[in-house]
């Protein structure tokens, strides 16, 4: 019986050693941290410093003005890297697949660095150091120059400035009945032409100016010169003064029917090149449509004015636009 007692000696150490290794085991599977597979595990959000700084854009004006404003957050975003938010409404969700997130601020003018444009029509160098701040900024203006945002063409055109899809159906089957009713051919060219009229008749004083008929007869010669086959899409907000002024006896004229401006947009972004009058919405479409762009000489803005001192042509033309 003597010999018993050390063997139970040995079973009671093992039994206690056995139940500590399971406690220590079971304490170290607590700490291990979930993998990426385990969905229950929420995602912290990515704040302080290890987030890139965010952007955001003043919505001024109408379409024209949103249109140049959003291009130049997504250029400025781009050549700092930071990252585009939207802070206030804008049509252009109607217009265009909008890419870019919207965050609900109360006062961005508060919450954000706020950097104001130089002029409504010049370019603003100092945009190019907004990586050096060390705040989220809020850039205001109308930003109207295309060295906002020229250097990131291709991307803003491919990603950003997708119209909807309803609204590209509805372009390209008007195209194609002009083409059917003018009995042109399938090789024939699409010549955009915008007609700026109502405020800009008014308000010539302040700078805004209408442009004369003989600038539409000079800019439809020069296209029908150089390609021959063309139809001529004209899309204004003075339709009953283009037809009363515009001979479509005798130039291959076809006139928009679409009679919403965001659809109008759209239809001449699908033109092959433009013809463009006054006003931002004009110059989008031309810039959009992506071929050759006709402007007139001195009609925008009127020298000598508020709104002419407010610009600088170099910064808003795009240098390789034709000048009739």
């Amino acid at each position: 019986m003597g010999l018993l007692y050390p063997q139970k000696r040995l079973f009671l150490l093992f039994v206690v050693l056995s139940v500590v290794v399971t406690v220590v085991l079971l304490f170290m599977f607590s700490y291990i941290e979930p993998t990426d597979h385990d969905a229950t595990v929420p995602v912290a959000e990515n704040t302080g410093h290890s987030r890139r700084k965010r952007i955001a854009v003043s919505f001024w004006g109408r379409t024209g003005n949103h249109i140049f404003e959003y291009a130049a957050l997504i250029g400025t975003a781009d050549r700092n890297n930071m990252t585009p938010v939207i802070v206030e409404n804008t049509d252009l969700v109607d217009l265009f697949d909008f890419q870019i997130p919207k965050l609900t601020v109360q006062n961005p003018t508060r919450e954000f660095e706020v950097v104001n444009e130089r002029l409504a029509g010049a370019y603003n160098p100092e945009v190019e150091k907004l990586k050096d701040l060390n705040k989220d900024v809020y850039l205001k203006g109308y930003l109207q120059s295309w060295k906002y945002f020229h250097p990131f063409e291709k991307k803003l055109k491919q990603k950003y400035f997708k119209f909807k899809d309803n609204l590209l159906r509805e372009a390209d089957e008007f195209l194609n009945q002009a083409r059917t009713h003018l009995r042109k051919s399938k090789n024939s060219l699409y010549i955009g032409v915008h007609i700026r009229r109502g405020d800009f008749v008014r308000a010539k004083s302040r700078g805004y100016g209408a442009v004369p008929v003989p600038y539409f007869y000079r800019a439809m010669n020069y296209y029908l010169k150089k390609y021959k086959d063309v139809i001529f899409v004209v899309c204004s907000n003075g339709l009953t003064w283009c037809k009363d002024n515009l001979d479509s006896d005798f130039y291959p004229i076809q006139y928009s029917t679409l009679g919403d401006s965001g659809a109008d947009l759209a239809l001449l972004s699908r033109c092959n090149h433009s013809i463009i009058s006054v006003g931002s919405f004009s110059w989008w479409s031309g810039y959009l449509a992506g071929g050759e762009v006709v402007y007139p000489v001195d009609a925008f803005p009127v020298p000598n004015t508020s709104i002419g001192d407010s610009y600088v042509r170099a910064d808003y033309f795009l240098p390789g636009w034709t000048r009739l």
